[in-house]
């Protein structure tokens, strides 16, 4: 599976604003620069290892997530520790800029999404067996881990979206049940969780990736005919279904999704596509 996560730097010029890292075959992080405006994305923009340099610690299949702690960027990933045995946990670590470990969960999840305030910002991770899995979030700011939903019907190794929502100051998080396999939304203040009913028609495993801007939130998923579809949020409710236009099939691989310049960007490696030939899709929605 192609992981992918992305960052708008505001302060670049908007031709190469977007950072798009990715993983490599080898467990390696790489970064090319994108487009946050409509036009064309520019050639020759990405920077990462060769096929002959160190292996990395990406596992595999795991997702990228990234977001800002007081304007620090950082890119998030669950990776193999390093043990003189075969691991028996995965560690939940920033990969980029730097290699820290910010906690450790079960083998069997390898999901993680990011949210941020502008003082603060937290990590979510699955943790726990098919029979019992909890949600976890970790805290940049404390440096804490606290779970949520102990038992809750959430699938294993779920993919996560997350937002921060500064209107009310609270933190929410989408993940995929198990029973029904439908989105649901669980908000971090009360410990309370919601259908996305729009959602039923989500495929197993399907990825999450969210964006909110100026109090509206948008959910991108994939259905069960790998079309790339979005929901949004907004005044507190959660509307229809609908396929992003002009979007491939998306297939296993991880979408990410960020705005900038008024627009959402889509980014994710399509079914029928491989990094070596067309490269990834970039789908631009105005909002």
């Amino acid at each position: 599976m192609t992981a992918v996560t992305a960052l708008f730097d505001p302060a670049m010029p908007d031709e190469t604003s977007i950072s798009l890292f990715s993983n490599t075959s080898m467990a390696q992080l790489t970064v090319a620069l994108k487009s946050s405006n409509d036009g064309p994305d520019p050639d020759g923009k990405s920077f990462g290892p060769s096929a002959s340099d160190y292996k990395g610690f990406i596992a595999q299949p795991s997702q990228l997530a990234s977001g800002s702690f007081r304007g620090f960027r950082v890119v998030v990933a669950a990776t193999v520790p390093r043990t003189e045995g075969r691991p028996t946990t995965n560690q939940i670590s920033i990969v980029s800029p730097v290699y820290q470990g910010l906690a450790s969960n079960t083998l069997e999840n390898k999901k993680v999404a990011v949210s941020n305030s502008d003082t603060s910002a937290w990590v979510y991770f699955l943790d726990g067996t098919k029979d019992k899995v909890k949600l976890k979030e970790f805290s940049f700011s404390t440096g804490n881990v606290t779970s949520y939903m102990d038992g809750g019907d959430v699938a294993l190794n779920s993919s996560l979206g997350a937002w921060y929502e500064p209107a009310s100051d609270e933190r929410f998080v989408v993940y995929q049940e198990a029973k029904n396999r439908r989105l649901k939304e669980l908000s971090l203040i009360d410990r309370t969780t919601h259908d996305i009913v729009s959602t039923s028609d989500a495929k197993a495993g399907t990825c999450i990736a969210v964006t909110n801007y100026q109090g509206t939130t948008y959910l991108y998923y994939a259905d069960k005919l790998d079309n790339v579809r979005r929901v949004t949020k907004s005044s507190g409710q959660w509307g229809s279904s609908q396929i992003v236009r002009d979007s491939p099939p998306v297939g296993d691989n991880q979408i990410a999704v960020v705005t900038a310049n008024s627009f959402n960007h889509i980014f994710y490696l399509a079914r029928d596509d491989t990094v070596d030939s067309r490269g990834f899709s970039h789908i631009v929605e105005r909002i």
